[in-house]
């Protein structure tokens, strides 16, 4: 099935037939790398089901998310992030980032939106170029805000506007 804003929702039907006469599906086990930086390409990967995360490694090692979809949309939002890393404290890229996940992964509720990408403190720290302590602290001082409620992997955003003015 395709949905109107992914790659293959982009292309005609006689398009897609031809290109699935072509692929070789192939099924990734969690945490497989796809593809990794600086490979040469030799394929093309389109990602029917599921999830992929791109990262990329700081001079250190440290792992740095740039973000959880499809290649494609990734590109367009690394300049961003770059710039958000060098220009944002700590709770204004997590704020930010927290945005972008109720309008990318959220399902609207009576009381606010739930974001349904399950993502850890690691993760979001990773995502944000920041210490998982740091994104802690920001997590609570977001919450006592009563900008957001935290649980176990899950994160609802109670007042959307307020974050949406706060990074702007």
């Amino acid at each position: 099935m395709t949905g109107e804003h992914d790659f293959l929702g982009l292309l005609e039907e006689d398009e897609r037939a031809t290109l699935r006469a072509r692929a070789v599906p192939r099924a990734f086990k969690r945490g497989a790398a796809m593809l990794r930086e600086g490979e040469e390409p030799t394929r093309v990967l389109v990602l029917t089901e599921g999830r992929a995360k791109a990262v990329t490694f700081t001079d250190d090692g440290k792992e740095v998310v740039l973000g959880f979809m499809i290649v494609i949309r990734r590109l367009r939002l690394a300049d961003l992030q770059r710039k958000e890393f060098t220009s944002a404290n700590t709770l204004g890229r997590v704020a930010r980032r927290l945005v972008d996940l109720s309008d990318t992964h959220g399902r609207e509720e009576d009381d606010g939106v739930t974001i349904t990408l399950p993502l850890s403190q690691e993760e979001l720290a990773g995502w944000t170029g920041a210490s998982r302590e740091a994104v802690t602290k920001a997590l609570r001082q977001l919450r006592d805000l009563g900008w957001i409620e935290t649980g176990r992997r899950s994160i609802s955003v109670k007042d959307r506007d307020a974050l949406r003015r706060f990074v702007r």
